[in-house]
């Protein structure tokens, strides 16, 4: 089959780039159209695909409109997209030249709008019902949907699609890198390191990272604070804690994991009160499952989003609002070596018996027969 990907972010997300691997794998022909809103950062998929077109615009009509014009002249068969923006143009498409929508639910789009919307009408579950209402109305015209694990039932447009796979957001037992792996333990051979990868904003934890090292520094004079990831607010690290916090705003998905697989803990502090974090269930957060398959114990806040970390025994669960448990349990890891070494290789046992790509691509091709033979 010919598939095209409309991606809504700079660089292919892992989960899309694992997708798309798994197709490439059985012959399928990939053709990607990429929303780049920022001119700065570079893509991540051009030596794995057939083809691409970079549209670049920060107006998303601008993107659909251009994209429009382009599908109706390339053939292809199977339209895929991870953004509930884009089924409107996909839905489109589909009925004007007959081919097949794949839809990745890789977020829980109704919560982002609820959530944006409750500033202006206070009513969070109402508009919760409304979007997912709203959604199911297009879920229910794709052919096949790739969701992730979430909390709740009432979403009928999963709920009642005869075509769907619930798909963990995991890593391939085979991403591991060896030369990174001693790359960075040259590097910072001489530091402890506390990291945290992935969407930075203050509700994933930062003010808590930053007075977490600072309370650490007393104990560990030769500890270091790694953030690593896509920083959606201007961060400042305060003067108290600068020498000790360093920052990386991107590293690629290999090389960032070669720096994990050293360090001594990695952390997921999320606000359970969040919208967006609320309805999301074990299997999503793709952070817990990456910090697992390096061996890194890991410390994030009590919610479903991180259960699997108290199921596989590989890390705390810790209050969100209590920095004085935050940082017990760090303690506890970093003066316990027998501790550490248990959590470490549940962790990486759990990644290779049971939460791995390889496990994920058999539900993904299941979805993939069925659009076939539509």
């Amino acid at each position: 089959m010919k598939f095209i990907f409309l991606n809504n972010t700079n660089r292919l997300p892992v989960r899309t780039l694992k997708i798309i691997e798994s197709l490439k794998k059985r012959g399928h022909w990939v053709f990607i159209i990429n929303w780049q809103r920022n001119e700065n950062e570079y893509s991540n998929y051009e030596n794995l695909v057939d083809g691409f077109r970079i549209v670049k615009t920060r107006n998303i009509n601008l993107f659909l409109m251009k994209s429009f014009r382009f599908l109706l002249k390339i053939n292809h068969d199977c339209i895929s997209c991870n953004d509930v923006r884009f089924l409107p143009l996909a839905i489109l498409i589909s009925k004007l030249k007959k081919v097949k929508i794949l839809y990745d639910y890789k977020e829980y789009p109704p919560a982002t709008f609820a959530q944006k919307f409750s500033k202006y009408f206070k009513k969070e579950k109402f508009l919760l019902n409304f979007f997912e209402k709203l959604e199911a109305i297009l879920l229910f015209q794709t052919h096949g949907i790739l969701s992730i694990p979430l909390l709740f039932s009432q979403n009928n447009g999963i709920i009642q699609h005869k075509n769907k796979a619930i798909i963990y957001n995991v890593p391939s037992k085979r991403d591991l890198d060896e030369s990174w792996i001693e790359y960075y333990r040259v590097k910072y051979k001489n530091y402890i390191l506390l990291i945290y990868a992935g969407t930075m904003f203050e509700d994933k934890g930062l003010t808590k990272y930053l007075n977490l090292i600072s309370m650490l520094k007393k104990n560990f004079p030769n500890i270091k604070l790694i953030l690593v990831g896509d920083f959606k607010q201007r961060i400042t690290i305060p003067s108290y804690c600068r020498e000790y916090v360093e920052l990386i705003s991107y590293l690629p998905y290999h090389q960032l994991l070669g720096l994990l697989s050293i360090c001594k803990i990695g952390l997921a502090l999320f606000n359970p009160n969040n919208l967006k974090f609320k309805y999301l269930n074990s299997g999503t957060s793709r952070k817990i499952f990456t910090y697992m398959l390096c061996g890194l114990p890991i410390v994030a806040s009590k919610m479903p989003l991180n259960k699997v970390v108290e199921e596989e025994q590989c890390g705390f669960l810790v209050n969100y609002n209590n920095l004085k448990e935050i940082y017990n349990a760090c303690f506890k890891l970093l003066t316990d070596e027998k501790l550490w070494s248990k959590f470490s290789a549940n962790a990486k046992n759990a990644i290779l018996t049971k939460y791995n790509w390889e496990k994920e691509e058999e539900k993904i091709l299941n979805v993939l027969n069925v659009l076939e033979k539509l």
